[in-house]
This record gives C-alpha cells, structure tokens and sequence, in this order.
C-alpha cells in the first residue's frame, strides 16, 4: 500500500469519528429549539444535562402564556435567561428564575415531574418575590395575581399568598362560604415545611381549612 493510500485512508478514519462527535457539540451547545409562542431560555444548554428537553418545553410554554397576560399584544417568540444560582432540582420538581431583559419582567418557574422526569401537569409561572426584583420600575400579572373582591382583598392572609418553597406551594380555593387552603406538597416534608412557614408569618394552620396534594 503506497503512501498515498495510507493517508487517505487514515483522513476517511479522522472524519468517520470526527464528524459524529462535531454533531453532537453543535446540538449540545445550540440553546434551544425555535418554536412559535415561546420564551427561547438562551442559557438553556448550561442547565440541560440530566434534564429532559420536555421540562423546558412545558416551562416555555407556561412562561409565555404568562407574558400574554402582561403585554397587550405580544410578539410570537421573547428570549429570556436562566438566573444565575436559582436553578434548583431534586426528584420531584426543577425551579428557577427566569429574566426576559425585552420586557423588564422576571418570573419564578417550577415544573414537577413525574419517576420518568417527565412534567406533570402544567408548569407553574408566577411574578417574582419583591426581594427577588431587578427590574425596579416594572410590574408584573401572573395568573394568581389578585382581582377585585378576591381573598387578597378581603382577608390578610391574601397578601401573603401563594406563598412558595422549594417542597411546597401555598395558595386558597374559593368556598361558598370563603376559602380553603391548598397545600401542594412535592416531597414527604414539604407538608409540614408549608404548615411550619404559615406559622412562621404569623399564621395559625389550625385556624384554617386546608386542603393537601401531592404535586
């Protein structure tokens, strides 16, 4: 076998390897699959391993239905970031802080999966804590910001409400005669960790009726 040969054959064998492994670093760093009526995450790829691409998919979507609620007329397609140091995850859900620089706005996102890492139900996106704002002179509608006549208006614990832990969610159900609580708890402490931040806000659990379920 000549030379030439040889060096052919070693340059086929450099691409047969090369190009596979050059495929997979475009996917891996390319930030996200463009679709309409989304929020593009443009950090994506630094949170995605270990994280399957339908978590980010169903948060996508839940963040620009509530975009939609902030913007008379909305453009198809925002891009925002992931927080830097607010993404959190365990077993049964993934949450962190999303900014969208274009509208001065930032929601909280937690997603709850399943065994499978598979979302359940829809993710939920809501307006940032006031000690978690960046964008000073903006404002910010979420689908549990209240109305009027709602229980944020008409009892004290509305203000506080939905109050939200890495292993819980706090929020009410409206009664014929008022409210119940809704504990949503994602892991076998997140119950009492939600009755033990009721209390520690001045609140007494036993004073209220609450319902629990798992998330």
């Amino acid at each position: 076998m000549t030379n030439k040969k040889k060096i052919l054959i070693a340059v086929i064998a450099l691409l047969v390897i090369a190009i596979p492994v050059i495929a997979y670093l475009i996917k891996e760093n390319t930030s996200e699959t463009v679709e309409a009526n989304t929020v593009i995450l443009d950090n994506n790829a630094s949170y995605r391993r270990g994280v399957d691409e339908s978590v980010f998919i169903a948060i996508r979507t839940a963040a620009y239905r509530t975009v939609t609620l902030n913007i008379e007329k909305p453009e198809s397609i925002y891009h925002g970031i992931i927080r830097k140091d607010t993404f959190e995850s365990n077993d049964n859900n993934i949450s962190f802080i999303i900014d969208i620089p274009a509208l001065k706005i930032s929601f909280q996102a937690r997603q709850a999966i399943d065994d499978n890492d598979d979302p359940v139900s829809d993710a939920l996106i809501q307006c940032v804590s006031e000690t978690e704002i960046i964008y000073k002179d903006s404002t910010c509608i979420d689908a549990t910001s209240p109305t009027p006549g709602s229980i944020d208006t008409v009892f004290e614990i509305g203000k506080d409400l939905p109050i939200t832990g890495q292993n819980y969610i706090i929020d009410y159900e409206s009664t014929e005669t008022g409210f119940t609580l809704v504990i949503t708890f994602y892991t076998e402490t997140g119950k009492q960790e939600a009755l033990d931040a009721l209390t520690s806000l001045g609140y007494n659990p036993a004073e209220y009726t609450i319902t629990y379920q798992a998330g």
